[in-house]
């Protein structure tokens, strides 16, 4: 029996996810990519889209409403979710990282205040203020240094008045993305990585190091035998330290 022809449109038009088995394990952990934004290619971009709009059948997203919308906006919006999407190497469980959006509101004021040194009976005549408030006013400008002599009296004392503030307030919303990793695996509490290696009070003289000069080795004149891994040459340090990030600290997806 001939196999049916299939044109080059019906070919472009097929999806990943038709065309592509599903893993053998569900939980598999993908490889990270070195993908770069501006250079995603269609199938790359096509995986991104389907994670970051509505599902077809439920409506539902898996991703907060605001990347939904930056994804809508084909200019800056979209260029900063596919420069997420290379930084997470391409790989879904990163990208789904949980995302934040936090709302900051700022307040910029230009505010003009018109004031002047009163004496107690101007500010009753002249700003028609009761003895009540003229008393709180004295009491606030001598208790912060805002009082003078009359120039024209010696014995009268006048205080500085806000008479009246003018300006304008305005409120801006900020906002800006906070990544927050999930960790999820067995047994609870924090994921606390503690470092290889301790290199507080490391010295190159505590070792018989000097610039320009080799490490002793045991036996030879200079070496001093001292205990703790910061006394250990840089060379040991530094070997030491590839071997146990090789076996303890690699990413979770990347143990076998």
């Amino acid at each position: 029996m001939p196999l049916a022809k299939v044109s080059p449109t019906q070919l472009e038009d097929v999806s990943p996810s038709t065309t592509c088995p599903p893993s053998s394990s569900p939980g598999e952990e993908e490889a990270p990519k070195v993908l770069d934004s501006r250079t995603l290619d269609r199938a790359e971009i096509k995986k991104i889209q389907r994670i970051v709009t509505p599902k077809p059948i439920t409506g539902k997203l898996e991703v907060p409403q605001k990347i939904f919308d930056m994804w809508q906006d084909v200019g800056r919006g979209r260029d900063t979710v596919l420069k997420m999407w290379a930084k997470s190497g391409g790989v879904k469980a990163v990208f789904l990282e949980t995302i934040e959006i936090h709302s900051e509101s700022t307040r910029s004021k230009s505010l003009k205040i018109r004031g002047g040194f009163y004496s107690k009976e101007d500010m009753k005549q002249e700003l028609g203020y009761s003895s009540q408030r003229v008393e709180k006013i004295c009491q606030h400008a001598t208790a912060s240094g805002l009082t003078r002599t009359c120039e024209y009296d010696d014995e009268e004392t006048e205080y500085w008045v806000n008479v009246r503030t003018e300006g304008e307030l305005t409120s801006t919303d900020l906002e800006k993305l906070s990544r927050k990793r999930s960790w999820q695996g067995e047994g609870e509490g924090d994921v606390d990585i503690p470092a290889s290696v301790c290199v507080s009070g490391f010295s190159a003289q505590d070792v018989g190091l000097q610039p320009g000069s080799a490490a002793k080795s045991e036996g030879e004149p200079g070496h001093l035998n001292l205990e703790g891994e910061h006394h250990k040459p840089v060379t040991w340090l530094r070997t030491s330290f590839t071997v146990r990030n090789m076996f303890g600290c690699l990413p979770l997806f990347m143990r076998s």
